[in-house]
């Protein structure tokens, strides 16, 4: 009977054994047909492994773990699966980059090809040519040259009473220029201001009207100064009022030279890359210098 114990014994351990591996491989198969892993929505990544950055036992490629790795950051669209997870990440602000994200959009920014899934900037509004006309404008105004005068006599000389002074700029001054403003986001989309010379004017400063010159006026030829400042093509003024004495003292309530100017007008136009056109305001540059104005001693003898 002792025998027939302990085979009982056996085979009931047998069958312990056997019930528990098949329970025990029934649980497995269920619980892989009923759990459910959702994918990610996005690529994120920690830097745990990331090529190229540099971390022991990542996938680099064997490179100099000792070298910092910098990465590379940019601006881009985002795919829907990554407008998703921006906004489920982020919080209380959810609704407002929803609400960009549908107009006028959004840009993630990513670092080596990695988003992290919160880094995001409502979308920049592409620039127009108009805009870029206005930066050109800008560049044009704060470059355009003051124009180098010619006089006669030189500046700085004292001009004679009632002998005509002479101004002018040399020809090489008076030629278009040109100053382009281009699209930094990479459109291609380009403008260029062109600022053409138009006209010339000469304010004598001693309370005479200013004289519109033609072009850059001609440089006085050392003739008869009269019959010169006659001609159109020279641009002159008579000073009859003297600054300065024969001998040299100043005239009281007067300056030691009259504020003369020189200005020349710029008419300004732009053309863009995509065929638009337009005008911009006029610009004026102009160079002031003294005008000293005194007598010739008469030597009378009888």
């Amino acid at each position: 009977m002792r025998v027939g114990t302990d085979l009982v014994r056996r085979l009931v351990l047998a069958a312990t054994l056997v019930v528990a591996t098949v329970v025990a491989a029934g649980s497995t198969a269920m619980a892989g047909g009923n759990s459910k892993i959702d994918p990610p929505d996005i690529d994120v990544d920690h830097g745990n492994g990331h090529p190229g950055n540099g971390n022991p036992g990542g996938n680099n490629g064997g490179g100099n773990n000792n070298a910092p790795h910098v990465p590379v950051c940019v601006w881009q669209s985002p795919t829907a699966l990554q407008v998703e997870a921006t906004i489920r990440n982020a919080g209380v602000s959810a609704q407002i980059v929803r609400e960009q994200a549908a107009d006028p959009g959004i840009q993630i920014y990513v670092c080596d090809g990695v988003y992290d899934g919160k880094t995001w900037r409502t979308k920049p509004r592409p620039v127009t040519a108009q805009e870029l006309a206005a930066r050109a404008y800008v560049r044009l105004q704060r470059n355009l040259p003051a124009p180098d005068v010619d006089t006669t006599p030189r500046n700085g000389k004292a001009s004679i009473a009632n002998v005509p002074v002479f101004v002018w700029i040399e020809p090489d001054q008076w030629h278009p220029l040109q100053f382009t403003e281009s699209d930094p986001d990479g459109s291609g989309l380009a403008v260029t201001a062109t600022a053409i010379p138009a006209t010339m004017a000469f304010t004598p400063g001693d309370g005479s009207p200013t004289r519109a010159c033609v072009g850059p006026s001609a440089p006085y030829e050392d003739g008869d100064p009269a019959a010169e400042a006659d001609d159109p093509a020279h641009c002159a003024h008579t000073y009859t009022l003297v600054t300065r004495n024969v001998d040299h003292t100043g005239v009281p309530g007067r300056p030691d030279g009259w504020p003369a100017q020189v200005a020349v007008t710029w008419t300004v136009s732009w053309r863009a890359t995509d065929g638009a056109t337009g005008t911009l305001n006029s610009v004026t540059k102009a160079t002031a210098f003294a005008r000293p104005v005194t007598e010739v001693q008469s030597l009378v003898t009888g």
